[in-house]
């Protein structure tokens, strides 16, 4: 919070890049998902990176960051919809 008003906070906003955090969110991935499930995945929801963007392409995936709710860090709001037949898969 102090650091946050600071604006020590941006200082870390500016250095996370995009493709850094599609990278680590991929391994991630790939190390918690089946091949099939990695195959099948479009879109990659994650936050709190203090870098929001929304439609990153990155090896095949898009990659949408909410940011970091807190003073002076961009944040965005994500909303999606599920389908009902989607569902049936989980």
């Amino acid at each position: 919070t102090t650091v946050a008003r600071m604006g020590l906070v941006n200082l870390a906003h500016r250095t996370i890049r995009r493709k850094n955090a599609a990278k680590r969110m991929l391994a991630y991935a790939e190390e918690n998902l089946t091949a099939r499930e990695l195959d099948e995945l479009e879109d990659v929801y994650f936050g709190h990176t203090h870098n929001a963007f929304q439609g990153y392409q990155y090896a095949g995936k898009t990659f949408h960051n909410t940011g970091g709710a807190l003073i002076r860090v961009p944040c965005v709001i994500h909303q999606f919809f599920l389908k009902p037949e989607s569902l049936l898969n989980f």
